[in-house]
């Protein structure tokens, strides 16, 4: 009888990510700060991870919406989408080998939106997704 050869993934293998967005990007404990102004009052912990849902709600009438991204898991950074497109991309890609997004007139309207709103702290980024 041969002993059981343990499991382990290729080195060289990085998840697929197919797509690329573009948008205004902050902290998740900003999210946080927005959607308890939103709501009147301060988040309970256990919701914490709920801001993204109570923002979204407010938001979507404005056609907007707010989403998480990157790859962190615990608090991972929030972004207001502006732009999205198809791209063959891979986990940990090197920024450098991803086309960057442009701010345009739409980008414009949103940061106004996210000031009116008392969002201070984002700026635009591109993420893989």
């Amino acid at each position: 009888m041969t002993p059981a050869t343990p499991y382990s993934p290729r080195s060289d293998w990085k998840p697929p990510r197919y797509r690329r967005l573009g948008g205004y990007v902050m902290t998740h404990k900003t999210a946080e700060q927005w959607a308890a102004r939103l709501l009147g009052e301060q988040l309970e912990p256990e919701f914490l991870n709920c801001a993204t849902q109570f923002i979204n709600r407010r938001i979507k009438q404005h056609g907007l919406r707010i989403r998480t991204v990157g790859e962190e898991r615990c608090t991972p950074p929030c972004m207001i989408v502006t732009q999205a497109a198809w791209f063959r991309g891979y986990m940990d890609m090197p920024a450098l080998d991803i086309p960057q997004f442009v701010e345009g007139e739409r980008e414009k309207r949103v940061k106004a939106f996210l000031q009116e709103q008392g969002v201070e702290d984002f700026e635009f980024q591109t993420y893989l997704d």
